[in-house]
């Protein structure tokens, strides 16, 4: 098991977040899984109170989340992983004290939860996503 230290310190040999990154060209899968990975890359980040990094990390995240939901727009896992995107990068923008920002995102989560759970209404992770929202 690796050390956050250690994770931090190889974050950007494994995950490139630069300018000219495409994630239009990658595999859905691995795509999805560089999204979950920038997630909790994120997560990390926040928790540790380096928002800075942790707006960076989310921020790349919802972008490959927004290519993958564009290719499948009405795959709920699709949907889900979105949903978190919109949700942490308004989480980070209410941190920053951007409120516009910040209520724009959370608007767009609330309109993908309530679509997740249209979707499957006895899901009850998805009901609890429109009780969060």
């Amino acid at each position: 098991m690796r050390s956050i230290g250690e994770l931090r310190g190889r974050r950007d040999e494994s995950l490139p977040m630069l300018p000219g990154y495409r994630p239009f060209r990658q595999f859905a899968d691995s795509l999805g899984r560089r999204a979950r990975a920038l997630h909790l890359i994120g997560e990390i980040n926040d928790r540790r109170g380096d928002i800075k990094d942790a707006r960076v990390a989310f921020a790349s995240a919802r972008v490959a989340t927004a290519e993958l939901l564009t290719r499948a727009p009405e795959d709920p896992q699709r949907l889900w992983d979105h949903a978190q995107s919109v949700y942490w990068n308004g989480y980070i923008d209410w941190q920053y004290g951007d409120t516009v920002g910040a209520e724009r995102a959370f608007a767009e989560y609330g309109r993908l939860a309530k679509k997740l759970s249209a979707i499957d209404p006895s899901n009850p992770e998805w009901l609890a996503e429109v009780g969060y929202a």
